[in-house]
């Protein structure tokens, strides 16, 4: 049955969102919560998981002003994917006796190299392994099946509340990337205003690091990404540095970019870093092309330069896993010589990690090869009042973020430039120079963030909507077989 509602309510499709979600769903937790205060209602389309509602309520009542609908997801292309049949054997067999090129394990003498130099680390136009690139295809063909039977699901109830409730947007926050499918089908069929707002990149424009993505994944995007860029009314954008790559792969094809960066939302304490115990943190997952090597290498520089006893520094890692290419964490901190000075921390709660970055005197974060995004735990540490210490690319739009609370990025194998980092937080822990956190002007502070986002939806009108509709016929055939899964 239909209802008057105002005409600033939006429906947001956000696969992560909710209490205990995903990294993912903090982006829309946050915004979500502000544009209430705005005076905006919101319906969520989210993942269906236990737990699910609202930020820090219980489910509202409907016709509240924030309503949260579950779609759910599906095991059966794992299954799928898992069987013999998917693989057949004689692939199996010639997978299995394929040599492993590019890797540190190809020859004998590999075995017998330290440690050290048997870490896989993905660099720059290596060839994956024949093994890993099969692997990866697979696995990135159930993620691409499993995504699509949810926004399948996600659609019906889209479709449901379309028909029923009068809606000033759609949003999609992605990744999962293919929920796009969604917003760009929903606004197509009612002519509403679809705004797309990205995370992270999807693929296009990705450069280096496309040889890195498996093969599913890639030629999914080939499709879905130039499609969806052309039905939204408004592309969102997380970093500038990602809205001109876009600029420069799909020109005119899209209407509007905007930039709306990521944020932090406070924190409930501000204490000083561990007076007792020197620590090093990275908190987070260590992809492939991190070189941990470097940050190990760099303490254990540290350590015998400065001759600290392992009673006073640690080397933590926090949900990071216990391997990194191959290697156990703490075997590589052995080849070092600092495994007794190392821990390797299970994930734990966000208020909990909290603790462990208040606690550090040096923060770690490693950039993306591609430079087009920020890691959410950059916008973690500027709360803290520790050190920053950020490895990778010198450029890109986690370097241009940092030079804002004068910090700088270095190259992994910049050796002198990660000891002239780590020697002068070290000195600040010994004189117990914390006197303020890192960003004290609270440049990256998510209300900022809030009142641009406010200020888009805003913006759009019955112009946006009649362009959708324009827009949305020409691309209706493609967008139809491909939501028909």
């Amino acid at each position: 049955m239909n209802r008057k509602t105002p005409t600033k309510r939006i429906l947001l499709v956000s696969y992560h969102f909710g209490d205990g979600c995903e990294t993912g769903g903090f982006r829309w937790n946050a915004f979500v919560a502000d544009l209430l205060q705005f005076g905006w209602e919101v319906d969520v389309i989210a993942l269906a998981r236990p737990g699910l509602g609202p930020v820090g309520n219980p489910l509202s009542p409907p016709g509240g002003p924030l309503e949260v609908f579950a779609a759910s997801s599906s095991s059966t292309p794992q299954r799928l994917v898992a069987a013999p049949i998917a693989v057949p054997r004689a692939l199996l067999r010639l997978v299995r006796r394929s040599p492993l090129r590019g890797s540190a394990h190809t020859s004998p003498e590999a075995k017998r190299l330290p440690a050290l130099s048997e870490v896989s680390v993905w660099r720059v136009g290596v060839r994956e392994p024949l093994r890993t690139r099969v692997g990866k295809a697979l696995q990135g063909l159930t993620t691409y099946a499993s995504d699509r039977i949810w926004c399948r699901r996600a659609l019906r109830v889209g479709n449901s509340l379309m028909r029923g409730r009068h809606y000033h947007a759609v949003i999609v926050s992605s990744p999962p990337h293919t929920t796009q499918i969604v917003g760009a089908e929903l606004g197509r069929r009612y002519g509403v205003p679809y705004v797309a707002d990205f995370r992270d990149p999807w693929v296009a424009g990705l450069g280096p690091l496309k040889a890195f993505m498996d093969l599913a994944t890639r030629a999914a995007s080939l499709v879905h990404e130039p499609q969806v860029l052309r039905a939204a009314s408004v592309v969102v954008y997380n970093t500038h540095a990602a809205s001109l790559r876009s600029e420069g792969v799909f020109g005119n094809a899209v209407r509007r970019r905007e930039v709306v960066p990521n944020g932090y939302d406070g924190k409930p304490s501000n204490d000083r870093p561990d007076a007792d115990v020197f620590r090093i943190l990275f908190a987070g997952w260590l992809h492939p092309y991190m070189d941990v090597r470097a940050l190990i290498a760099g303490t254990a520089r540290l350590i015998h330069s400065r001759q600290i006893s392992p009673e006073r520094i640690r080397l933590e890692f926090l949900g990071t896993g216990p391997e990194f290419g191959g290697v156990p964490l703490m075997q590589i901190a052995a080849a070092c010589g600092v495994d007794n000075c190392t821990v390797v921390h299970a994930r734990c709660s966000r208020d909990e990690a909290f603790e462990f970055q208040e606690r550090a005197a040096v923060l770690v974060a490693y950039t993306c090869p591609h430079g087009l995004e920020i890691a959410m735990k950059f916008y973690d540490y500027v709360q803290m009042r520790g050190s920053l210490l950020l490895i990778g690319h010198s450029t890109g739009a986690l370097a241009q973020a940092a030079a804002r609370v004068g910090c700088r990025v270095v190259e992994m194998d910049d050796e002198a430039g990660i000891d002239q980092i780590l020697n002068r937080a070290y000195e600040r822990w010994l004189a117990g120079d914390y006197h303020g956190v890192i960003d004290q002007e609270e440049l990256f502070a998510r209300r900022h963030r809030s009142l641009e986002m406010h200020a888009i939806l805003e913006s759009l009108g019955s112009a946006d909507a009649a362009v959708n509709e324009r827009v949305g016929h020409q691309s209706a055939r493609l967008i139809n077989r491909t939501t028909s899964v």
